[in-house]
């Protein structure tokens, strides 16, 4: 432990211990001089008149089992990794399994509809685009910052499909946390609803954005 540590470490020691043993006091005699009747206020001395002593002696205990508490922060840290790991992995391959029944539900759906592919880029990007508008327009922003963050983005170079990825997955997670929402949940749900549609009720959905050009 630094220095500056244990320094820290007295003085929050010496803070607590002061006003807890602030009204206790030491008796200089032995036990049985109770019994004599000549016990007097003198016979006693304040804790704290030896507070630098207490401190030190309970710094020490303190310092000699900090190596013992950091292995044992760490062995705990490492405990949680490890089945934060296994966690991820296994919600990483329930995710991908999802990913893929909506892929193909994409392109059962909408793949008899003349001039449409569902499962091209462009239309996969139009799709998104469409998506992430009609959420941010739900959270309230206004049409003027919407364009603005668009010609902003739009004056750039493109960025890398894989980390722009990635930040769009992180950015709806902190926007579905601030918004007391899971985004897994929200993708289930969202994924039953739209299943339980008639084929004929989603490809006329879709037929009048394409009419509409997008």
């Amino acid at each position: 432990m630094a220095e500056t540590d244990n320094s820290a470490l007295r003085d929050k020691l010496a803070e607590h211990l002061e006003t807890e043993l602030n009204s206790a006091y030491d008796c200089d005699r032995v036990w049985e001089a109770w019994f004599v009747g000549t016990m007097s206020h003198r016979d006693f001395s304040a804790v704290n008149d030896r507070l630098d002593e207490i401190v030190e002696g309970v710094a020490a205990v303190v310092e000699a089992n900090e190596p013992q508490r950091i292995q044992h922060l760490l062995e705990a840290n490492n405990r949680y990794l490890n089945r934060a790991r296994v966690s991820e992995g296994c919600e990483r391959a329930a995710r991908d399994k999802r990913q893929d029944a909506m892929l193909s539900w994409a392109r059962e759906t909408f793949g008899n509809i003349e001039g449409c592919d569902p499962v091209s880029l462009e239309e996969r990007a139009r799709r998104f685009l469409e998506e992430a508008l009609e959420l941010v327009q739900a959270c309230g922003l206004d049409d003027e910052m919407a364009t603005r963050v668009k010609d902003r983005v739009y004056s750039r170079e493109p960025g890398d499909v894989r980390k722009e990825i990635g930040q769009s997955s992180m950015t709806l997670s902190i926007l579905a946390e601030v918004l007391g929402e899971s985004v897994a949940q929200c993708e289930v749900d969202e994924f039953d609803r739209v299943q339980s549609k008639s084929k004929a009720h989603v490809e006329a959905r879709h037929r009048a954005k394409m009419e509409e050009g997008i």
